[in-house]
Formats: structure tokens, sequence, C-alpha cells
């Protein structure tokens, strides 16, 4: 193969435009799978993790509400009084299986699905035990109730909240690393594009300089 130096003007050309075109084609590609990236992280932001995230919060405040409504129930003398709160009870108690149902259908992982399980198992003895403390509120004195919920219902109340918590916690960490992973991606795939950029612009410097050197070589000689 003949030297470059003996290489015609128009095919130095051409070779140059080249590697420029080459160049190009690597940023084109490193964006194309770099965004492809981010958009699968995304999509599982906002389909899963996100939902996932709302969803275990609304829990949280479904079922403070219910302990709420629950302590006015067993304070409360009044029998139509009684009747209320029981009523808002089962409302907020709908509320709170719709809830269970739509998280159900976001579950992406085995070790989410195991922290799900636990909040269920811990909701499940609170509900029972709530329902006992109902019918006991009934036809017991208040004293008496408020020792009940003290030793038996707190207990089991405060385990629920408990997983609950855990799980929003397992949530909002996962949303965070998520996070952090698209804004890593970004920040390296612009970097790898910014240093091309500098890359592909020092080469036209570089070969346009040579170009006219040689033009001007070319010229006094002849």
């Amino acid at each position: 193969m003949r030297n470059i130096s003996s290489w015609t003007i128009g095919r130095q050309i051409i070779q140059g435009i080249s590697y420029l075109l080459i160049t190009i084609l690597v940023m084109g590609i490193s964006v194309f799978f770099a965004m492809r990236q981010i958009k699968a992280v995304t999509l599982s932001l906002i389909d899963d993790v996100l939902p996932g995230l709302v969803v275990s919060a609304d829990l949280q405040a479904t079922t403070s509400a219910q302990q709420l409504d629950l302590l006015r129930h067993l304070l409360s003398e009044d029998q139509e009084e009684m009747r209320m709160f029981e009523s808002r009870i089962e409302t907020r108690q709908y509320a709170s299986d719709k809830l269970f149902n739509r998280y159900k259908r976001v579950i992406t992982d085995e070790e989410e699905n195991r922290s799900f399980q636990k909040v269920v198992a811990a909701r499940i003895k609170y509900r029972q035990i709530r329902s006992e403390l109902l019918e006991f509120s009934r036809t017991q004195p208040v004293t008496a109730v408020e020792k009940y919920h003290r030793v038996v219902v707190r207990p089991r109340f405060e385990a629920y909240q408990s997983a609950l918590n855990q799980l929003y916690q397992a949530n909002s960490q996962l949303a965070f690393k998520l996070t952090e992973r698209i804004q890593s991606t970004a920040v390296w795939t612009g970097l790898f594009i910014n240093i091309l950029c500098i890359v592909s612009i020092l080469l036209g410097v570089i070969f346009t300089i040579w170009l006219v050197f040689k033009v001007w070589l070319s010229s006094s000689l002849g």
C-alpha cells in the first residue's frame, strides 16, 4: 500500500470524512443502547416501583384512619355513634382491600413478594382481633375495653404498621436506586459523547490543517 502522504487530495478528503462518519456512527450506536437502558429502567420505575410506593403509602394512611375510628368507637357510649364508626371502619376496609389487590399486580420480584406476605399475615391478625374488640366494645365498660385494646389489639396494630413501613421503605429505596441508575447512565453517556465530539473536532482540525499545508506545499513546489 502506498504511503498516505502520496495519496491525492481527493482521496485524503474521502478518507478523513470516512473517519468522521465512523466516529458519528459510534456515537449514534452508543446513544441508542444508552437510551434503551434508560427507557427500560424508567418503565420499571413508572410501571412497578412508583405504583407500589403510592399504594403502600395509601395503605398506611388507610390503616391509621381505621385505627383512629376504632379508638373513637371504643371511647363512645352512644350506640348510634358506635354504628357510625363501624360503618366508617368497614368503608375503609373496603378501600384497603382494593389497595391490596392493586399492590399484588405491581409486585416485581420474590423479595418484594416476601415483604408483602409479611404485611398480609400481620393484617389478618390485626383484622381478626379488631373484629373481636368491636364485639367486646358493645357490651363491656370503657375501662375494660381500653385495657383489652392496650394489651391485645395495639401490639398487633403496631406489628401491622411496622410491616407496612418496611414495605414502604423497601419501595422508596428501590425507587432511589433506579433513579440513581438513570442519572448515572445519562451522565456517563453524555461524558462519552462529549469525548467523542472533542476527538472528532480535533481530528477535523488536524485533518484540515494537514490538507491546507499540503495544498500550500504543492503550490510552492509547483
